[in-house]
């Protein structure tokens, strides 16, 4: 596998413009709500594998 050279007419160097006060506003609600959901899937997948692993039978004394 070889390296890729950069064109020398392409810059490929990104300079990003500030967020406004609303799009942040936006953005930290999207990721509150995200946060909700997976803190919501963790604790029901949890509670799951507690009730899965204690319904199961031992096979090796330990």
């Amino acid at each position: 596998m070889s390296l890729i050279k950069e064109s020398k007419k392409i810059d490929l160097i990104i300079k990003s413009e500030p967020w406004s006060d609303k799009e942040l506003k936006e953005f930290r609600a999207i990721m509150k709500v995200q946060k909700a959901k997976r803190k919501k899937l963790s604790a029901r997948a949890t509670k799951h594998k507690t009730k899965q692993n204690a319904q199961t039978p031992r096979l090796y004394n330990v």
